[in-house]
């Protein structure tokens, strides 16, 4: 597979339920150690992200799980490099460790960032405008108040503009076991087809009188198709017995008799 026949589908927009909002850029005004604020913003610049996980479902959907992996690794400076191969082309990018995750937040990052060189989520970085919205403090951080704008693309639902990657094929299923009455309707033909075997080889006469001796002495008489099934296994096997036995003595006695003067 070629990664360019992907590119369209890697890069398309992620449905709105995906995005995750920050804010940048604020009419507030913090003190000298960050800590507080000197001046509370009631106004910023929205940020939209997506997490790593929407990232990893992008790769799994569009190119299958089997085709793509990562590594990371770190420099003596702190930062964390994420290496990602897609399909045979590994691209890196880093990020440091964030204050809120910590080296948590540092792999997440330097992974979405090598993911925008593959085209994921690159749109993100490029609104169709840039909007002030109204903005709540909570603690150290402001965050948005109210709706997002509409300054992206987006899909109308998770799948749109991703096509799905082949499924392995489920395994055939097997066939669910015989009913009770799916197994006796086939002894039953079974023993017919016995029946007419014996009468065949015994003679039609000498094999119903020993047959019926076996149903009535062994069996209870009466009509063996409504024996249970143990019984129809022992039926078979006592009527086939009798068929080779007499099969057996015919045999014998063309050996004992010698050969025919002409």
């Amino acid at each position: 597979m070629n990664l360019g026949m992907f590119k369209v589908k890697l890069s398309a927009p992620f449905p709105k339920h995906e995005l995750k909002w920050r804010i940048g850029a604020t009419n507030g005004r913090k003190s000298r150690d960050g800590k507080s604020w000197e001046k509370e913003p009631t106004s910023g610049l929205p940020l939209a992200y997506i997490d790593a996980r929407a990232v990893m479902d992008r790769l799994d959907d569009v190119v299958g799980p089997d085709n793509w992996s990562n590594k990371f690794f770190e420099t003596p400076t702190g930062r964390v490099i994420c290496e990602l191969t897609v399909l045979g082309v590994t691209k890196s990018d880093g990020a440091g460790a964030t204050d809120m995750e910590g080296a948590k937040g540092g792999l997440s990052d330097a992974f979405k960032r090598a993911a925008v060189h593959f085209g994921i989520g690159r749109y993100l970085y490029s609104p169709s405008d840039q909007v002030w919205v109204p903005v709540i403090v909570r603690g150290r951080t402001a965050v948005l108040k109210g709706a997002p704008p509409d300054v992206y693309p987006y899909a109308e639902d998770a799948k749109e503009n991703v096509v799905q990657f082949p499924k392995k094929p489920k395994e055939e299923e097997k066939p669910e076991e015989d009913s009770e009455a799916s197994q006796r309707e086939k002894a039953i033909s079974s023993i017919h087809a016995l029946f007419k075997t014996g009468i065949e080889t015994v003679g039609g006469e000498e094999f119903l009188k020993r047959a019926n001796g076996i149903i009535d002495h062994g069996y209870g008489g009466g009509d063996w198709k409504e024996l249970p099934m143990s019984e129809l296994r022992g039926l078979y096997k006592d009527i086939a017995t009798m068929i080779n036995h007499v099969k057996a003595n015919e045999i014998m006695k063309g050996e004992k008799s010698g050969p025919q003067e002409v």
